[in-house]
């Protein structure tokens, strides 16, 4: 075998050791062969080699097949349809936004046209070729580029082929110049959009509330909305955002063609408030002024029709330009300012504001003493200025519950005209031979003039509080005491109420014995002026005896004429009305009065409130003068 000058070499196969020529044992003899014994080594090395770029060509193969794999199969949908996104996109067209109206029809609301910085999040550059776009947008624009750079990260969150706007407010002198240099601006465009503007600024803030940009949640929960869209963020703007909004339509844009729409916007429908403007001007004005005098800030003020629900003014002070939060509007230090302020002019106090009543609260305890006939109306109570209970597990002690002055004989209408602390203990919590009606019958009859619950009206309120032996156990780990019933009985202790609550409850005693659900629209209607939803008014019959309605209102219109509201006895037409001092601590006491108007035919209840404002008769009661003035010469 000396045609083999090589030595055999072994493959393993299958596990076992076999001795074998392999094809390039045989070509690399041949070659040896051919060029001489000297060139043998060489001629390996080639072999070598070519073995080497077969195996590196065909892994390039393999990995080209993988990629084209992932590309085509897994991923392929997905970059078809970024490739379309940079020919053909379908885009929403904004719709008009919905006018919203006082009762009279005077817009309190405004449209704007406008023009936005928008990018779209896929097309914009990476890297150091943004940072560049970016510089040269600040200088154009003289906008903040930090700012900018904020905002335009903040879009690139969004995964979107929809234009996302960062920069509002452009003047028209801008969007005209970007237009001649768009290509300098890759992934950024000038869109066109109906800014909204109150004209009134602060007087419907807490009522109108205001719009914004669309958030993550509220797209999450609404995914038909654009991220360019306003929507409303609070107030009747984002209760009736759905009929305010409209109906966006489509528009296609095509790479270097101008776009077409393909289905119009509808516009929003328009909100006619019952609001009265010239109403809503003289309560905030009337308010403002006392206020300012004594020195106060907070307070609130609600005017309602008693026979509909209609509110037609309401107030809430401090206030707040509702403008400062449209977009492009007010700056970031502004709106801080607002959020952060201590007297938070952004609460709502008229709806949800939760405090003592004091003693605007007796004229409902006394219908409830008459359905229970706890007491004839004309039973008189000697009022000494105080009644003294004794501990009921130690009659040692001795607790001794106060009136503000003694009143001597009094029955119902004149306990109500003076505001009779000690006559309101003793038919609430009972004294001597008078049972009382007790904390379950007290809290039976406060819920039904809507009391420690929501009135119902369009926008958030709270729901107020009337304390129970079962609450006091649950939130204070206590049991009930008869000062417990007492406190309640005169509008202290834990008893809380809104302003709006009492606005309602009054209103019961002023249209003879219904409790309606108040209202801020009166109706929706169409782009045509025709209308869409007509509201309508809603209320349920407490069936109250009339004979009982009468006792109270004489009560309270006696309050006017010689009680504690006397300051109204000398307007043009007769008042009724209640005050209220309600003790909050340390020597301090909110302001109230609630009272309707005329007093043979009520067509306005009207209910103040100042935040440690001192008395009723003092703060509150001048108030109502001042309103019912305007509103008298106004009718």
């Amino acid at each position: 075998m000396d045609f083999l000058p090589f030595e055999p070499h072994t493959e393993l196969r299958l596990g076992q050791a076999q001795t074998g020529i392999t094809v390039e044992d045989v070509i690399a003899d041949l070659e040896a062969q051919k060029t001489g014994g000297h060139d043998r080594l060489e001629g390996v090395v080639r072999l070598r080699t070519a073995r080497a770029s077969f195996i590196a060509g065909a892994g390039m193969l393999v990995l080209f097949w993988l990629f084209a794999f992932r590309y085509e199969v897994l991923e392929g949908s997905r970059y078809r349809a970024l490739a379309l996104r940079h020919t053909v996109q379908t885009l929403p067209v904004p719709a008009p936004r919905g006018i919203i109206t006082d009762r009279d029809g005077h817009p309190v609301v405004q449209n704007v046209p406008g023009f936005t910085l928008e990018v779209v999040p896929d097309e914009l550059p990476r890297g150091q070729a943004l940072d560049k776009t970016l510089e040269r947008l600040s200088e154009l624009f003289a906008l903040d580029r930090a700012e900018l750079r904020r905002r335009v990260l903040k879009a690139q969150t969004n995964e979107t082929p929809e234009p996302v706007v960062v920069w509002p407010g452009l003047t028209q002198e801008a969007a005209v110049v970007f237009e001649t240099r768009t290509d300098e601006f890759p992934g950024f465009g000038v869109g066109q959009e109906l800014s909204r503007v109150y004209p009134d600024r602060t007087l419907l803030s807490h009522i109108i509330g205001y719009v914004g940009r669309v958030g993550a949640e509220e797209r999450q929960e609404q995914p038909d909305y654009a991220l360019a869209d306003l929507i409303g963020k609070t107030g009747i703007e984002k209760a009736y955002d759905a009929v305010l909004r409209g109906e966006p339509g489509l528009r296609r844009r095509r790479t270097e063609q101008s776009d077409a729409v393909i289905r119009e916007p509808r516009p929003g429908q328009n909100v006619e408030l019952s609001i009265s403007r010239d109403l809503q001007t003289e309560l905030t004005e009337s308010l403002t002024a006392v206020s300012a005098a004594l020195g106060k800030k907070k307070g609130a003020a609600v005017a309602m029709d008693p026979n509909t629900g209609e509110i037609l003014a309401l107030v809430s002070l401090p206030t707040f330009d509702s403008n400062l939060f449209v977009p492009g509007t007010g700056t970031a230090e502004e709106i801080d300012d607002v959020l952060n302020d201590p007297d938070e002019p952004i609460f709502n106090r008229a709806l949800s504001g939760q405090y003592p009543s004091g003693s605007t609260i007796k004229p409902f305890i006394a219908i409830g003493a008459l359905a229970e006939k706890i007491l004839s109306p004309s039973r008189q109570v000697f009022v000494t200025g105080s009644i003294s209970v004794p501990h009921p597990s130690d009659p040692a002690i001795v607790y001794t519950f106060h009136d503000w002055k003694p009143h001597g004989w009094v029955n119902m209408v004149r306990a109500i005209a003076v505001s009779s602390n000690v006559y309101f203990y003793t038919v609430g919590g009972g004294y001597g031979d008078i049972e009382g009606l007790g904390i379950e019958r007290i809290a039976k009859h406060l819920a039904r003039f809507g009391l420690g619950q929501k009135a119902g009206l369009e926008l958030p309120e709270s729901t107020g509080l009337v304390p129970t032996p079962d609450w006091k156990v649950e939130a204070r780990g206590a049991p009930w005491y008869i000062g417990d019933t007492y406190n309640v009985s005169i509008g202290q202790g834990d008893f809380r109420l809104t302003p709006l609550q009492l606005t309602r409850a009054t209103a019961a005693i002023a249209n003879g014995g219904r409790l309606v659900q108040p209202t801020l629209v009166r109706g929706v209607f169409d782009a045509s002026g025709q209308i869409a939803d007509a509201a309508s008014s809603k209320s349920v019959d407490l069936n109250i005896p009339v004979s009982d309605l009468d006792i109270v209102r004489r009560g309270l219109r006696e309050a006017v004429l010689s009680g504690s509201s006397i300051g109204l006895s000398d307007l043009p037409v007769a008042v009724a009305g209640k005050t209220g001092t309600a003790q909050i601590g340390n020597g301090k006491t909110h302001a109230w009065f609630t009272g309707f108007t005329p007093f043979d035919h009520p067509k306005i209840v009207l209910t103040v409130l100042i935040e440690e404002g001192g008395e009723g008769s003092q703060a509150a009661v001048p108030v109502a003068k001042k309103f019912f003035e305007r509103y008298f010469r106004g009718t």
